[in-house]
């Protein structure tokens, strides 16, 4: 499907027909791995951020801002990928920060099965990951700072169903769980296995971030998951969190609502 490259939306998903029935952001359903998405943001949507509706497109340096649902919700088994990822949720408005889920009911594939790395993801609302029906994937090299539960995990996830192991799906390795209303609701049981099954996470180690979303002194001392056993798609890198210290600034001179002088 081509590229999409710098490129932000603000201020979309008007209400069509019904309350509850909006428009995301950016959608993308059945694209395929071939197209690049890089550098984009989606600013104050009326629905989610970005919503993937099935496909293996891929995605780098994503930037999520004050969207007032999801802001990352995936369905319909996509098979993608993500690296360098912020979310900072409205103080007021939205709901998970990534919603996951595949098809309903739960009976079996596709299952949404995608991977992460270097995601740092800010917020106060709902959770920070809702997973829903029939999710698996991988979150690597990730930093968490919340103010309600890192996550719902819900029974509907996968539970029972062949070909999903719910101590291990989805998977987290070298995350920082920074969440005021602890691990997880829901599903407390799965959520503590699949975050146990790597010392490299931690639940107990307050972020240090900067200005948000900036790396500090506790992020740079964390152990790194290495990216590139999940596949030829991702960097190389050596540090957790989307962005490395106060000199990485990838997200700067096209985003807004970042720092004070990029406001919308």
């Amino acid at each position: 499907s081509g590229a999409i490259r710098y490129t932000g939306v603000r201020f979309a998903g008007f209400q069509i027909n019904t309350a509850g029935n909006e428009l995301n952001g950016i959608t993308l359903a059945g694209v395929g791995s071939s197209t690049i998405v890089d550098y984009v943001q989606v600013h104050n949507n009326e629905d989610d951020g970005i919503e993937m509706f099935g496909g293996a497109v891929s995605l780098r340096h994503v930037v999520l801002t004050g969207n007032k649902d999801d802001s990352f919700d995936t369905d319909n088994g996509w098979n993608g990928n993500v690296q360098f990822m912020i979310v900072v949720q409205n103080a007021a408005i939205g709901d998970n920060i990534i919603e996951a889920s595949s098809v309903s009911p739960n009976t079996g594939p596709p299952f949404s099965d995608a991977n992460f790395s270097n995601f740092t993801f800010i917020g106060n609302r709902s959770n920070a990951w809702r997973l829903n029906t029939g999710t698996r994937g991988q979150y690597v090299n990730g930093v968490v700072s919340y103010g309600q539960a890192c996550m719902r995990w819900e029974t509907t996830a996968g539970d029972g169903v062949a070909g999903f192991n719910a101590a291990t799906d989805p998977l987290f390795n070298s995350v920082l769980f920074d969440c005021a209303g602890g691990l997880s609701i829901g599903d407390t049981t799965a959520a503590a296995a699949s975050v146990a099954a790597d010392a490299n996470n931690t639940t107990a180690t307050p972020d240090s971030l900067g200005f948000t979303f900036i790396n500090g002194p506790t992020e740079t001392l964390r152990p790194v998951f290495d990216v590139t056993t999940l596949g030829s798609f991702f960097t190389p890198v050596t540090y957790v969190g989307a962005v490395r210290d106060s000199a990485d600034r990838w997200w700067a001179g096209w985003t807004c609502g970042l720092e004070p002088s990029s406001d919308c």
